[in-house]
This record gives structure tokens, sequence and C-alpha cells, in this order.
């Protein structure tokens, strides 16, 4: 490799940060690694801080800066319910199985209030489908136990986020709404064939790649069916043959936090490599175990440089991949954020909407 691939290697990876300002050591290593984004919790929002949204828009912008990068993801979990990391104005909508008709709606509320923080990536919408009502890591963030009205309220969410300028990725591929088990703790199992798979949990996400989704994450889930050794995440059958091959998906695949406990088995260097081998683009490092997010990216970079000079990856698929995620970057626009006072314009006439959404039969 020359010294300028070897260098953009960081481009897979989107991190976690350590709180409400960079540390000198982040800051380093942002330096250094050269992430494609980061991703935001609660622990970067000053809980204490009237304008905590302009010191979350400095912390975006600071980090983008320090990778040099012209271009970069701002991205947070934001699908209502319990899943939500953002302060008043904010608007802390109902989970997904409420929204109905108005997914659509949503979508247009949410990406502007984000827009207006300065994201540009929104991890949304959840196209799996609730089959196991003792389903818990999924649950209410499902829009149905249906696969054809998940794909019927998720399409115009998609669609309605990629309008208002931020990145939507559909999660979590081939579908984590069939499992019992919760990844964040163990490995679930889904044991249904493939055209079982096919009709049922992958049909939203044909769909969506039909609609012209740009990015998808993957679940921490083994189907036998579909490879009986590998998690998705890491798996070439599921992600290079069916996701890009069968179902034609050209954008980026993304995983899901590589620190859930699904994946506990693996190494941080095993997964760099399983996960490039399997056709995967992009690490997302949330909030690792064993070191920051960034020490983790580090050791991470080193093992994919030296997988590629020992051809135990390929360096065509490497720069295909990485292509993929520049390409996308270069479509992404960045966002300054609004003032105080746009800001509290932007939530404010989403109340009536979210109150309705709160009083419907779920």
């Amino acid at each position: 490799m020359s010294s300028e691939d070897s260098i953009d290697l960081g481009s897979h990876f989107i991190v976690g940060l350590s709180g409400t300002q960079l540390t000198d050591e982040e800051r380093r290593l942002l330096g250094s690694v050269r992430p494609s984004g980061v991703i935001f919790f609660k622990h970067n929002i000053d809980q204490n801080a009237e304008d905590w949204y302009v010191k979350l828009q400095r912390l975006g912008q600071e980090a983008r800066e320090a990778t040099g990068r012209s271009k970069f993801f701002l991205s947070v979990d934001h699908e209502g319910g319990r899943v939500h990391r953002l302060r008043q104005p904010i608007t802390h909508f109902p989970a997904a199985h409420r929204w109905g008709e108005h997914s659509a709606d949503v979508a247009r509320a949410m990406a502007r209030e984000l827009r207006g923080l300065g994201m540009n990536l929104f991890y949304g919408p959840a196209l799996d489908t609730l089959l196991d009502p003792d389903n818990t890591v999924i649950g209410a963030r499902a829009l149905s136990s249906d696969p054809s009205e998940v794909e019927r309220l998720g399409i115009p969410f998609i669609q309605a986020i990629e309008k208002e300028g931020l990145v939507a990725c559909a999660k979590h591929f081939p579908g984590h709404g069939g499992t019992h088990a919760d990844s964040h703790f163990e490995l679930p199992t889904i044991d249904a064939d493939k055209l079982t798979l096919l009709s049922r949990e992958i049909l939203p996400f044909r769909r969506a790649i039909e609609s012209g989704i740009r990015m998808i994450m993957t679940a921490h889930i083994l189907l036998p069916a579909l490879d009986p050794a590998l998690p998705a995440t890491v798996s070439r059958a599921i992600v290079t043959d069916l996701l890009r091959g069968e179902l034609g998906f050209s954008g980026v695949v993304t995983t899901d936090a590589l620190e859930m406990r699904a994946l506990q088995h693996l190494s941080a260097e095993q997964k760099a490599v399983l996960t490039l081998q399997g056709g995967t683009d992009l690490f997302l490092l949330a909030q690792p175990y064993g070191g920051t997010p960034l020490e983790q990216a580090e050791r991470m970079v080193r093992e994919i440089g030296k997988a590629l000079s020992d051809e135990r990856l390929s360096i065509t698929e490497n720069d295909a991949s990485r292509a993929r995620i520049a390409k996308l970057l270069s479509e992404t626009q960045n966002y300054d954020g609004a003032t105080a006072q746009e800001l509290v314009g932007l939530c404010g006439g989403h109340s009536p909407l979210c109150e309705s959404l709160e009083k419907s039969v779920a």
C-alpha cells in the first residue's frame, strides 16, 4: 500500500467521544486515525448548560477539524421512545410503533431538528419486523409486526429523511425482530429457512434498496440458513453474497456498535479483519470495553494494514469499500447548526404531532 492508502484506513470508522469536550488524547487520535465521523450519546450533552446545543455543535466541528476531513459524519441514534439522547427543545417523539400513517411527518420533523444541531447522518429507520412478541431489543422500535407494513411505512420515512438533507441508515439487516435474545448481551439466532427470511425479515430491506437507500446497518445475529458459523455483521455469505449480490445493494454497509456482547468472543483485531472480509464498510465504535473508541480504532487500523500487507484482506476490495465511503461522504452536507432562536423555531411546531401520536392506539 502507499502511505496515502494506509492513512486513509481510518475512513472505515465512526467513533464515540468521551464527553462534552475533546480531550488532548482524542484530538491527537482524531488526527492520526482520521475516522469518517462521530456518533453522539447522552454523555456528550452538557446536562447543566442552557446552551448545550452550542457546545454539541462545537464538539462536532472540532472533531471534524481535528481529522482534517472536509466532509464528516455527525450522527446520533434518534428513534423516539426509549432511544432518545437529546434535551429540550428537541422533540421527544414516541416510539415507531405509534407513527402509523405519520411516519414521513415524524421523519421530516426529526431531520429538521437534527440538522439544526449540525447532524447529517440518521441511524434509522429500524426496518425490523416485530415477529416475536417477547422481543425486547426491538419491541416498540418496530414500525409493525407485518413486514409489508414495515415496508409501507418505512420507505416514506427514509425518503423524508433524505429529502431534508440527511443520510438515512436502515437497520438492522437482515432483521432483528424475530429474535428472543438481545444482541446487546448475547448472540441471538433465527432458525428460519432462506425463503422464509426473504419473504419476512428481509422484505422491507429489499424494498428500501429498490427505493435507493444509501446506508444499511447490520445486526449481530446468527442465521444458520444463510451462514451457520458467522454472525451477519462478519458474514460474507450475508453481506457480500446476499445483500450486495442477490439484493443489489451498492451503498455503504455499517456495523451496529461493535462492543455489543453478541461479538464478545472476538477481539478488536479479529472484528476488524472479519468485518472487512465479510464486505461491511464502516465500523461503529460507540463505547467499547477495554479502551476508548479511538484507541480501539487505532489498534484496528494497524491490524487492517497488516492484513492488507499479508493478503488476508484484498487490496482491491478494500479500495472499493473506501470508495463507497468516500462517495457517500462527498454527497453529504456539513451543517453549521442553528442559533438558539432558530432551534426553538424548528422544534416548536412539532408538539401537536407528538401529542397526537402519544394518544394513538399502538
